[in-house]
Protein backbone atom coordinates (compact mmCIF):
# COMPACT_ATOMS: atom_id res chain seq x y z
CA UNK A 1 0.00 0.00 0.00
CA UNK A 2 2.85 2.68 0.75
CA UNK A 3 4.68 1.90 -2.38
CA UNK A 4 0.90 2.73 -4.22
CA UNK A 5 0.69 5.60 -2.26
CA UNK A 6 4.25 6.86 -3.13
CA UNK A 7 3.53 5.92 -6.93
CA UNK A 8 0.51 7.94 -7.10
CA UNK A 9 1.80 11.21 -4.90
CA UNK A 10 4.73 11.08 -7.56
CA UNK A 11 2.03 11.01 -10.07
CA UNK A 12 0.50 13.91 -8.91
CA UNK A 13 3.17 15.95 -8.20
CA UNK A 14 4.12 15.39 -12.32
CA UNK A 15 0.74 16.26 -13.11
CA UNK A 16 0.65 19.60 -11.26
CA UNK A 17 3.98 20.60 -13.01
CA UNK A 18 2.78 19.88 -16.37
CA UNK A 19 -0.59 22.05 -15.46
CA UNK A 20 1.69 24.74 -14.28
CA UNK A 21 3.86 24.62 -17.10
CA UNK A 22 1.26 24.45 -19.78
CA UNK A 23 -0.17 27.81 -18.11
CA UNK A 24 2.84 29.47 -18.55
CA UNK A 25 2.80 28.36 -21.87
CA UNK A 26 -0.64 29.50 -22.82
CA UNK A 27 0.31 33.16 -22.24
CA UNK A 28 2.74 33.40 -25.05
CA UNK A 29 2.60 35.84 -27.73
CA UNK A 30 3.25 34.78 -31.21
CA UNK A 31 3.92 37.97 -32.65
CA UNK A 32 5.21 39.74 -29.74
CA UNK A 33 9.29 40.09 -29.71
CA UNK A 34 10.13 39.53 -25.96
CA UNK A 35 13.73 38.50 -24.30
CA UNK A 36 13.32 35.29 -23.01
CA UNK A 37 15.44 32.62 -20.89
CA UNK A 38 15.57 29.59 -23.53
CA UNK A 39 16.72 26.99 -21.04
CA UNK A 40 14.07 27.95 -19.29
CA UNK A 41 11.54 27.55 -21.98
CA UNK A 42 12.98 24.40 -23.30
CA UNK A 43 12.72 22.75 -19.80
CA UNK A 44 8.97 24.02 -20.04
CA UNK A 45 8.30 22.54 -23.15
CA UNK A 46 10.68 19.39 -22.44
CA UNK A 47 8.32 18.61 -19.26
CA UNK A 48 4.92 18.99 -21.33
CA UNK A 49 6.03 16.57 -24.32
CA UNK A 50 8.22 14.31 -22.85
CA UNK A 51 5.20 13.32 -19.95
CA UNK A 52 3.48 11.47 -22.73
CA UNK A 53 6.69 9.38 -23.66
CA UNK A 54 8.41 8.66 -20.05
CA UNK A 55 7.98 5.12 -20.30
CA UNK A 56 10.60 4.66 -24.16
CA UNK A 57 12.53 7.84 -23.27
CA UNK A 58 14.91 9.76 -21.28
CA UNK A 59 16.02 13.23 -22.00
CA UNK A 60 18.94 14.72 -21.11
CA UNK A 61 19.19 18.31 -20.20
CA UNK A 62 22.14 18.99 -20.60
CA UNK A 63 22.43 23.07 -21.20
CA UNK A 64 24.68 25.79 -21.65
CA UNK A 65 24.88 29.41 -20.09
CA UNK A 66 22.73 31.19 -22.53
CA UNK A 67 22.49 35.25 -22.32
CA UNK A 68 18.60 36.06 -22.38
CA UNK A 69 17.40 36.00 -26.70
CA UNK A 70 15.15 38.25 -27.95
CA UNK A 71 12.36 36.41 -29.85
CA UNK A 72 9.27 35.50 -30.90
CA UNK A 73 8.62 33.10 -27.36
CA UNK A 74 5.31 31.27 -28.68
CA UNK A 75 7.65 30.35 -32.14
CA UNK A 76 10.11 29.27 -30.18
CA UNK A 77 7.69 26.98 -28.68
CA UNK A 78 6.43 25.72 -31.40
CA UNK A 79 10.10 25.08 -32.64
CA UNK A 80 11.29 23.15 -29.51
CA UNK A 81 7.66 21.18 -29.16
CA UNK A 82 8.17 20.01 -33.15
CA UNK A 83 11.56 18.99 -32.78
CA UNK A 84 10.96 17.20 -29.35
CA UNK A 85 8.07 15.50 -30.44
CA UNK A 86 9.60 14.45 -33.88
CA UNK A 87 12.87 12.83 -31.82
CA UNK A 88 10.22 10.45 -29.91
CA UNK A 89 8.33 9.28 -32.74
CA UNK A 90 11.20 8.36 -33.80
CA UNK A 91 12.33 6.10 -30.92
CA UNK A 92 11.03 2.66 -32.06
CA UNK A 93 11.03 1.20 -28.82
CA UNK A 94 13.32 2.68 -26.09
CA UNK A 95 15.87 5.48 -26.07
CA UNK A 96 17.58 8.78 -25.54
CA UNK A 97 17.20 12.40 -26.43
CA UNK A 98 19.75 14.55 -25.68
CA UNK A 99 22.25 17.35 -27.03
CA UNK A 100 24.82 16.59 -30.18
CA UNK A 101 27.84 16.83 -29.61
Amino acid sequence: MDGLLSETAAGLLRVKKIVMDMKVLAHLALDVLVEVNINQLLDYVVNLCASGYKDKVEVLKEYGDLPPVKCYEGRMVQVFTNLLVNAFQAIADKGVVRDWE
